[in-house]
């Protein structure tokens, strides 16, 4: 028979090549085995020597593993097919192939005449495609539709020949960011399944791929679905899918309002590799942050609220995707800039803060997705909130000092917690937490001990009478002064003069 096509059998399992070498009758399908080996580098060795059209490999293998073999094949001979033999635990293994060309798969408790046979015709099926969907794919169609999506205007006979090479009615515009070492995306890979659907390259740049579908709804609400389920958790290529539109003069247009938005919403989506614009709808505009507020919070020494009303902000804007990723970072930046210069004519240490800033709004501007900009910003917000703090807690400490040295001085006058509160800027409830924390007392009691302990002094003098003592450490009334004395002494004011001048 003539026009075979050569399949080369690579196991290390002789019994699994003997066997699939005495499933089929091979000639009266189309094939012929040209031949066999134990390992990758004998296999390369024969194709060296030998044209081979359809490569069957076991995944896991001595020498060069499978998957090392694999992408071997597809970089010499990106023109052979290659189907995979894998056991169940080699799924892994299978998924990373699969980004590297691979055809087609089959699991060895599976492996008989109609499972081999069905592996090879779609692989001539695949190759029979190659040939007509390459057509397509030549560097003019490339950059005529290049063109279109940038807003150039085609010649008329430029278009007409274009527009014949689309044989469906609708269209689909497909963004793919991707690891370069990737030499066929999963859509590319998928794409080949389908009768009803075309693709065209188009790479507006080198970090990522481009594609114009041509299909017909039903194929591509399939196909949809297809790489929803081969994608998940498979591959950390990203794809940006459009809705469908049904004119090629629409092009522009989709590139600039579907893809434009699903980047937007993929920067705020960091976990997810697939979206489709059919999935979202575009959401009414937020109210503006409102950044005179939080700056006069800021300038008032309200950090607590400024720090509040950001936080919630932020939090609406990753709920809605509000902001286009250049448009959040260039906030985050004017935020960290207005958070310093505040804090510095406030006469805040922030001569750390700013060089620093200079970081902050690099590692933003470099942040592949929202998750990771506002890690940056919060980063930065702690840095402050414990620059205010540490401030905070030296100016208590200063001004606590003061209170002490004041009660110590004027414990003879009428002193209440509220009144020295105002008079040294504390909060009242700060003020009683303060003594029960470090005095182990309330503030009445850390008065009674100072009065108390003047007493005791000024007792010894016999100059002074009982009352007079009691008058002179703010106490007005003789009999309540030797209630409090004796309560604290164990002793009356008059044994204790005795006790301590004998």
């Amino acid at each position: 028979m003539t026009n075979l096509i050569n399949v080369l059998v690579v196991d290390d399992e002789l019994l699994i090549r003997q066997g699939i070498m005495h499933y089929l009758n091979w000639e009266e399908h189309g094939f012929q085995v040209v031949g066999e080996a134990s390992n990758g580098e004998e296999a390369l060795q024969l194709m060296e020597e030998t044209s081979v059209d359809i490569v069957i490999t076991d995944i896991v293998m001595p020498v060069m593993s499978g998957t090392d073999f694999i992408h071997e094949v597809r970089s010499r001979y990106p023109d052979i097919f290659v189907i995979v033999l894998s056991s169940h635990g080699d799924y892994d293994y299978v998924r990373e192939t699969f980004q590297s060309g691979v055809t087609d798969y089959i699991l060895k408790p599976n492996l008989n005449e109609t499972n081999l046979l069905t592996a090879l015709n779609r692989a001539i099926g695949k190759q029979d495609q190659t040939k007509t969907r390459s057509k397509p794919q030549n560097k003019d169609y490339q950059a005529q539709l290049k063109k279109i999506i940038t807003g150039y205007a085609l010649p008329i006979e430029e278009k007409e020949a274009l527009s014949k090479q689309f044989i469906y009615p609708a269209f689909a515009l497909v963004h793919i960011d991707h690891d370069s070492t990737i030499e066929k995306t999963m859509v590319e890979q998928l794409a080949y399944e389908y009768n009803d659907l075309t693709w065209f390259q188009i790479n507006l740049t080198d970090h990522s791929r481009e594609l114009l579908i041509n299909t017909t709804e039903e194929a591509f609400v399939d196909f949809l679905d297809q790489l929803k389920q081969v994608n998940e958790n498979k591959d950390e290529t990203r794809y940006l899918f459009s809705r469908l539109f049904y004119s090629i003069d629409d092009l522009k247009e989709i590139n600039q309002t579907d893809i434009h938005n699903l980047k937007n919403h993929a920067f705020y989506l960091a976990n997810q590799n697939y979206l489709y614009a059919g999935d979202f709808v575009e959401n009414d505009e937020m109210e503006a942050f409102d950044l005179n507020y939080f700056t006069e919070a800021l300038k008032h020494k309200k950090f607590e609220s400024a720090f509040y009303v950001l936080d919630k902000y932020m939090k609406q804007v990753e709920m809605h995707h509000s902001m286009d990723p250049n448009e959040l970072k260039g906030f985050l930046g004017n935020i960290i800039f207005n958070v310093t210069v505040i804090l510095d004519m406030l006469d805040y240490e922030v001569e750390a803060f700013e060089q620093d800033k200079y970081r902050y709004f690099n590692l933003i501007n470099h942040a592949t997705n929202f998750q990771e900009a506002t890690t940056y910003l919060n980063q930065f917000i702690d840095a402050i909130k414990e620059l205010i703090e540490t401030e905070l807690s030296s100016l208590k400490n200063s001004n606590i000092d003061q209170l002490l040295a004041y009660i110590d001085n004027h414990y003879h006058e009428s002193l209440s917690l509220t009144a020295l509160s105002e008079h040294f800027h504390f909060n009242p409830s700060y003020l009683s937490s303060y003594f029960r924390q470090h005095k182990e007392v309330g503030f009445s009691d850390y008065l009674t001990q100072v009065r108390i302990a003047k007493a005791k002094e000024l007792l010894k003098d016999d100059t002074f009478t009982i009352a007079e003592v009691g008058s002179m450490v703010g106490y007005s009334d003789h009999s309540y002064f030797c209630k409090v004395f004796k309560k604290q002494t164990n002793q009356s004011p008059s044994r204790y003069r005795k006790h301590v001048n004998l």
